[in-house]
């Protein structure tokens, strides 16, 4: 599960070592659905980094418990990037709202997006980094609107209808 079990709380991956490119180069250049997971206090801006482990690490099993093969990644304290291999967007989105609902925390709230991707590293590394801005967009400005399948606790998030030019 963890790469260093003495560093198991830092640095969660699918892999024997915590690269980020090393996984997705493993992930082959087939059709993949991308999920990233931010967590963060629901009523303050900083603290509770106790909580966001602990919650982090609760996603993280339930994931790995519920869905075979999937690959898994850290990212940041607050983030984890999971990569499901296949283009049923609409069964990993399904998957991980059960989980996130399953994981709820008063203290704290899940901003989760879902995309799709195909080609190798780097195309998925372009997908991810598009992902982590729009959820930027989204917890700062509430602009859902660079992708279709958003999540908050578990329960789905509409995008705003296109803007008229």
């Amino acid at each position: 599960m963890g790469c260093d079990k003495g560093n198991e709380a830092e640095f969660l991956t699918t892999i024997e070592k915590w690269g980020l490119l090393e996984l997705l180069a493993r992930c082959g250049s087939g059709p993949k659905v991308l999920v990233v997971i931010e967590v963060r206090p629901r009523h303050a801006r900083t603290g509770l980094l106790e909580e966001q482990g602990r919650w982090i690490h609760k996603v993280w099993d339930a994931a790995l418990d519920k869905i075979p093969g999937v690959a898994g990644h850290r990212l940041l304290w607050p983030q984890l990037l999971f990569i499901c291999h296949g283009s049923d967007i609409q069964a990993a989105e399904a998957t991980f709202a059960e989980i996130l609902r399953s994981c709820k925390d008063e203290t704290l709230k899940s901003l989760c997006v879902l995309s799709t991707a195909s080609g190798g590293t780097d195309a998925m590394l372009a997908e991810v980094d598009r992902m982590l801005d729009g959820l930027g967009k989204e917890w700062n400005f509430g602009d859902p609107t660079l992708f279709e399948r958003w999540l908050l606790d578990g329960e789905r998030l509409m995008p705003a209808p296109p803007r008229n030019s």
